[in-house]
C-alpha cells in the first residue's frame, strides 16, 4: 500500500505539472488556479487513475515476466504494454471530457487528433518510460543490496562452521589423549615418540593453516589424513587401518578443509575395534565424482541409529551427527550436490568433489 499511494501521489502530481505545461504553450501564460480549478482538479485525478493503472499493470507483468529472471523481456514488454495502456486510457479520457465536459468543438469531430493529443501522447509515453527505468533502478538497487546482504550473511554461516571444525579438531580431550600416548610411548620406544610428537605437530599445523581456507585440494588433504592415521595407529595399534584407493587425476580436485580428518575420528569414536575385528577404514572414488569413506557398521554399546541413518551417542560427547551436519552445510556453500550417507553392513559417507578450477 506504500507504493501505490508514493505512485498514485507522484503521477498526480505530474498530472498536474502536463496540465500547466500544455496551458503554458498553447496560452503564453501560466493558467491561474481560481480560473481553471476545474482544469486542476481534473488533470490531478487523471494523473492518479494513470498511476493507480501504471501500479496494477506493473504487478501484473511482474507475474509474467519477472525483473530477477527475464530483466530485457520485463523492461521492453513492460514500456510497450503500460505505454499503450497509460497514454491509451490518457487520451481516451481528454478526449471524453473535452466532449462531455468542457463542450470543446474539436472534440465533437469522431476521433479528432489535435496537437494537444500529440503533445499529451508524447508526454504520456515519455513518462511511461522514465517510470520503466525508475522502476529497474529500483529492483537493481534493491536487489544488489540483497546480494550484499545475503553474500556476507553466507561469508559468517561459513566462517561459524569452519571454527565449529576448528574447535572440534583441537578439543581438549584429543590433546589429552594425544599427550597421555605420548607420555607411555617415551618409556617404551623413544623414536615411536619423537615421530608421533612430529606427526601431532604436523596435524596441528596443517589445522591452524587451513582452517580459514573454504577449500583445499584433496591431496593435501589425503596428505593430513595419512599423518593422522599414523597418529591412530600408534594410539590403537593393530586396531585400526586406513586404506586409501584414490588415483592421481582426482587429487587435484577440492573439497572443504577436515572433512576427512572428522568422518575418520567419528568412525574411530562410535564404532568398536578389537584385534579379531579391526576397523577398516576406506577412501576411494565412486563415479568419478564423489569421495567414498567406508567403514565396517559395529557401533559401541550406547549408539543409536537415526531415521535418517546416522550415528549418535547420548548425552556424553558430541555425536556422529555434528561433524557430518558441519561438513554438509560446508558443501553447500560451493555445490549443489548433497553429501549422502548408508548406513546398513558398512556406514557410508559420499562426499562431492568439487573442481579444481573452481574458485571459492
Amino acid at each position: 500500500m506504500k507504493k501505490q499511494g508514493w505512485i498514485i501521489g507522484i503521477a498526480s502530481l505530474l498530472g498536474l505539472v502536463v496540465y500547466t505545461y500544455l496551458s503554458y504553450s498553447f496560452n503564453g501564460v501560466f493558467p491561474s488556479l481560481s480560473s481553471h480549478f476545474d482544469d486542476f482538479l481534473f488533470s490531478i485525478c487523471v494523473g492518479g487513475l494513470a498511476g493507480f493503472i501504471y501500479y496494477l499493470s506493473a504487478n501484473q507483468l511482474n507475474g509474467w515476466f519477472h525483473w530477477k529472471k527475464q530483466l530485457g523481456l520485463r523492461f521492453i514488454v513492460g514500456f510497450v504494454y503500460q505505454a499503450v495502456l497509460i497514454t491509451g486510457f490518457v487520451l481516451l479520457i481528454t478526449w471524453l471530457a473535452e466532449y462531455y465536459l468542457f463542450r470543446n468543438e474539436t472534440a465533437r469531430m469522431p476521433l479528432a487528433f489535435g496537437d494537444m493529443h500529440w503533445k499529451l501522447l508524447i508526454i504520456s509515453t515519455f513518462l511511461v518510460f522514465l517510470a520503466e527505468i525508475v522502476d529497474f533502478a529500483f529492483f537493481s538497487f534493491n536487489f544488489f543490496t540483497a546480494i550484499q546482504i545475503e553474500e556476507e550473511k553466507q561469508k559468517r554461516r561459513l566462517l561459524n562452521l569452519q571454527f565449529e571444525a576448528l574447535k572440534s579438531q583441537l578439543s581438549p580431550h584429543y590433546l589429552f589423549n594425544s599427550l597421555n600416548t605420548v607420555s607411555s610411548l617415551l618409556y617404551r620406544d623413544s623414536k615411536i615418540a619423537e615421530k608421533f610428537i612430529r606427526d601431532l605437530s604436523g596435524s596441528f599445523q596443517y589445522i591452524l593453516q587451513t582452517h580459514e581456507q573454504k577449500l583445499i585440494s584433496l591431496s593435501d588433504e589425503i596428505e593430513m589424513v595419512q599423518g593422522y592415521a599414523n597418529l591412530m595407529g600408534v594410539r590403537f595399534e593393530h586396531l585400526f587401518k586406513l586404506k586409501i584407493e584414490i588415483g592421481t587425476e582426482f587429487m587435484t580436485s577440492k573439497i572443504p578443509p577436515l572433512s576427512l580428518q572428522m568422518l575418520l575420528e567419528n568412525a574411530l569414536k562410535h564404532n568398536r575395534m578389537s584385534e579379531e575385528e579391526p576397523l577398516e577404514i576406506r577412501i576411494s572414488v565412486k563415479e568419478g565424482s564423489f569421495l567414498e569413506i567406508s567403514n565396517p557398521f559395529r557401533p559401541k554399546p550406547g549408539h543409536i541409529v537415526l531415521d535418517d541413518k546416522m550415528l549418535r551417542k547420548p548425552p556424553v560427547g558430541q555425536s556422529m551427527k555434528i561433524g557430518l551436519e558441519n561438513i554438509r552445510k560446508r558443501y553447500a556453500f560451493f555445490t549443489d550436490e548433497k553429501v549422502t550417507m548408508r548406513c546398513n553392513e558398512n556406514f557410508t559417507v559420499l562426499l562431492p568433489l568439487i573442481p579444481a578450477n573452481y574458485e571459492a
